[in-house]
């Protein structure tokens, strides 16, 4: 019963809590009143009764309240989209510089291919170069034999040296 009693005070009280509020100037002074001025004094209202909170979907709609807002997400947009541009140039950059090393790797490693496939015939044709010899050298009196060695001794300094 008493829960009740209190329940009733706090709500007659919080009705007189939600009345308007007028200052009005008597003889130069203001006065604080809870009814309109009387005798035409001029009148200014401090508080009103708080309207009715907005419905949910308008409070999460900031651009209702703010006009800077739609700038201010723009401009977010805009810097996102700066940053995304930024991180896309560099990464075809890295991109880009990866192909180059990577074709650059190729290359050095077809010249190495090449210089060890060249070595190995240079060595071939040295063992044949000195067997020509060494069969012109059993071979001394036949100028064949002879002409035969020096003309694969020259083949291998053209293409060896």
């Amino acid at each position: 019963m008493k829960t009740l009693a209190l329940i009733a005070t706090l709500c007659l009280f919080s009705a007189h809590a939600l009345a308007d509020l007028y200052r009005c100037d008597v003889d130069g002074k203001p006065s604080y009143q809870d009814t309109p001025c009387s005798g035409g004094a001029k009148v200014k209202i401090i508080l009103k009764k708080p309207s009715p909170p907005p419905p949910p979907t308008a409070r999460l709609n900031t651009n209702a309240t703010d006009p800077t807002a739609d700038d201010r997400s723009a401009a977010h947009y805009r810097e996102r989209s700066d940053v995304k541009r930024a991180k896309q140039i560099q990464q075809d950059q890295d991109s880009e510089r990866e192909q180059q090393r990577s074709l650059a790797f190729q290359e050095e490693q077809a010249r190495i291919a090449e210089h060890n496939a060249k070595v190995a015939r240079c060595r071939t044709k040295e063992v044949d170069v000195q067997r020509m010899e060494a069969d012109a050298h059993a071979n001394k009196g036949d100028p064949w034999w002879h002409n035969r060695a020096v003309a694969e001794r020259e083949k291998f300094r053209m293409e060896c040296w």
